[in-house]
């Protein structure tokens, strides 16, 4: 596979009976490219990222070494009373590597990798569960010495749901940018931004939650919101929540401790009525982040 760094180009191809292959009509331009394993042969793992630059009309041969994996990682996904997931999808990654594999019926699931620091953790294209849990960190030694960890999972069956549409007070839609986020009693928590027109849905148990609007539409802030109980079975419509305008302004810099500037910095406001404001420190460390009165 072989693929621009923005994604804005991407070209997969099959090797031959002998292992051969070749991508043609490519632009001039620089790439990352790797190679995978069939997925019949789940001992072996995928090539690290190589950068590739390809010059008008030039021809490069490049090859791939695909290795046995000496790192193992095993477990077992189940629902809270124990009945094991089949089909799961169990995904380690670490930075633009990925390996991928399914629970079978018993929820066991094995994955093959090589050395060094694995997020791992598990999903479904299902409609009745959910795993809300950051990944599991596993890590191995950076050698070919066998090795193998456990990481197994909890699901989350889901039997409820909210939708709702977030708006600026002109009834435009807000930016793409823009999160909801549903906080259970317990602590779980439930995260989705909103689509081009501004709706939302998202799966989750029964229960009440509190509501966080995660507003990045600058100059707007969201209003003040609720806790909401959602029964077993109901879809609980929101409608349409306006955001406010913001007409006060925080503002400042970050530095180091010598005084450089840090660029990029997230600087983010949560007042006690739920309202929400996230912005980034510009090139000169400072930033301006507009909010409503609290």
């Amino acid at each position: 596979n072989i693929y621009k760094a923005d994604y804005s180009f991407s070209r997969g191809v099959g090797t031959d009976a002998g292992g051969n292959y070749e991508i043609t009509l490519l632009p001039p331009d620089t790439y990352k490219i790797r190679a995978f394993p069939p997925k019949d042969m789940i001992t072996l793992i995928g090539t690290d990222l190589i950068d590739l630059t390809l010059a008008s009309d030039e021809t490069r041969v490049q090859d791939f070494t695909l290795f046995k994996a000496a790192k193992i990682i095993k477990g077992k996904v189940t629902r809270a009373d124990g009945t094991p997931v089949m089909n799961a999808q169990v995904q380690a990654f670490r930075q633009d590597t990925y390996i991928e594999t399914q629970t079978d019926f018993s929820g066991n699931y094995t994955l093959f990798v090589s050395g060094g620091a694995w997020n791992v953790t598990v999903y479904s294209w299902t409609v009745d569960w959910i795993y809300s849990q950051p990944p599991s960190v596993i890590v191995f030694a950076s050698n070919a010495t066998p090795e193998e960890k456990i990481a197994s999972f909890i699901v989350i069956t889901v039997d409820a749901a909210v939708q709702g549409r977030i708006l600026r007070p002109d009834g435009a839609p807000v930016s793409s940018s823009t999160a909801v986020s549903l906080q259970g009693s317990e602590g779980q928590g439930y995260y989705v931004p909103v689509d081009s027109a501004g709706l939302f849905f998202i799966r989750l148990p029964a229960g009440t939650y509190s509501i966080f609007f995660n507003v990045r539409d600058p100059g707007f802030s969201s209003p003040t919101s609720t806790p909401i109980t959602v029964a077993k079975g109901e879809t609980k419509d929101l409608g349409n929540i306006f955001l406010i305008k913001a007409t006060k302004t925080i503002k400042g810099k970050v530095t180091r401790s010598d005084g450089r500037p840090i660029t990029d910095a997230v600087v983010s406001a949560k007042s006690n009525t739920q309202n929400f404001a996230e912005t980034r420190t510009d090139s000169f460390g400072s930033y301006l982040l507009l909010v409503t009165g609290g």
